[in-house]
């Protein structure tokens, strides 16, 4: 499962979105747009800490669709070009989350 996330991660590596503080949604990493996870999606009440989505919609709220969680060290290990482990770091990855999310979310399935 590492593999193919990985794989559609080194597809994917310019969509990656990190959950706020707040725990209600996302920020990208490249440009700090805030962005939430569809309702329709299986990930929607877990929120994960890192997300790579498919696709971003319009509605109401920029919604993320085909989301997937991953680890962010992925996005340095399969697209070293365009992230660079100090702008994660810089992005507060060892902070504490909401309880219930991030680090307990992150072993959720795809969807």
């Amino acid at each position: 499962t590492q593999l193919i996330q990985k794989a559609i991660t080194s597809g994917f590596f310019p969509n990656a979105a990190r959950l706020q503080r707040s725990g209600d949604s996302y920020r990208t990493v490249k440009n700090s747009q805030t962005v939430h996870i569809h309702p329709s999606s299986c990930l929607f009440e877990i929120n994960p800490r890192w997300v790579i989505y498919y696709e971003l919609v319009l509605t109401s709220k920029e919604f993320m669709r085909n989301v997937m969680p991953l680890q962010p060290e992925w996005l340095v290990e399969v697209a070293p070009h365009y992230h660079n482990k100090k702008d994660l770091d810089t992005l507060g990855t060892n902070k504490k989350m909401p309880k219930a999310q991030g680090a307990a979310a992150e072993k959720a399935p795809p969807g």
